[in-house]
């Protein structure tokens, strides 16, 4: 589950951050709440008193600060994908003795792990290669249910719904061979477009109480809560495959509809 370390560029345009991976846009500051709210707030709805949360990548600690401002978490654990030249120190503002930085790689951690967390997020790249392939597997998926709580949940960015359709629901089918019940949420950004998340719970979902009261939220609100949630009727795709660290079936699809869509 180990990969190569990743090249980011920082730039400043318009008052805003951008970052760059590979020349690919992956990030703007104008999209802060956008995408961190529906990706670090919206599954807590689904969690009572949660204590305990893993964050996987995050590399620029967007996910980790907003966690941070909550006053509820214990423990705050963060496993960022360049664990070797992770910064050793955090700004000041990071300097919080509930959140432990993990150096060390993320399969080797989880496999290891005895913890048991309420919440595990996970933001990773888009699977665009076979090294990024792995955090949308049967075999990763397998791994963070065993490091959940049985009325855990975990939720992870999977892409453009519209644009990627089947290689979304390939992701859903796997999340679900791995045990897991399901939802599917989405939004849109300047930077990320169209941007899916799904949700996986050992068990099936319960009801859905967001405090807003317990959050710092720019964006969300019952009104965004039901847009996140409103999708159009899936097509019935009977024939999808599991992806597999052996068998990166996702890859082969989002290349053809990536082709298909030019």
């Amino acid at each position: 589950m180990n990969g190569n370390i990743h090249s980011y560029f920082i730039g400043k345009y318009r008052n805003h951050q951008w970052i760059y991976r590979k020349n690919e846009i992956i990030h703007c500051s104008a999209d802060d709440a956008l995408y961190r709210e529906p990706l670090t707030y919206y599954p807590q709805g689904y969690l009572k008193n949660p204590e305990s949360v893993l964050v996987i990548g995050d590399e620029f600690k967007t996910a980790v600060k907003k966690l941070i401002h909550q006053k509820n978490w214990k423990n705050i654990h963060h496993l960022p994908l360049d664990y070797i030249n992770f910064p050793k120190e955090y700004s000041s503002e990071f300097l919080d003795k509930r959140l432990n930085t993990l150096k060390e790689p993320i399969g080797v951690y989880l496999e290891k792990s005895n913890h048991q967390y309420d919440l595990i997020i996970v933001d990773t790249p888009f699977p665009n290669s076979v090294e990024d392939n792995r955090f949308f597997t049967l075999e990763f998926y397998q791994l963070l249910a065993k490091n959940l709580r049985p009325q855990g949940i975990f939720i992870t960015s999977a892409g453009n719904p519209f644009l990627f359709e089947r290689g979304i629901e390939i992701i859903n089918k796997t999340i679900s061979a791995a045990g897991f019940q399901t939802e599917k949420i989405h939004n849109a950004g300047t930077s990320m477009g169209e941007l899916c998340w799904l949700i996986g719970s050992p068990k099936a979902l319960g009801s859905f109480e967001f405090n807003f009261d317990n959050t710092s939220c720019e964006w969300l609100n019952e009104e965004a809560i039901t847009l996140l949630r409103s999708f159009p009727k899936a097509k019935n795709q009977s024939d999808l495959p599991v992806n597999r660290l052996d068998d990166p079936q996702l890859l082969s699809s989002l290349k053809s509809e990536t082709l298909g869509s030019i």
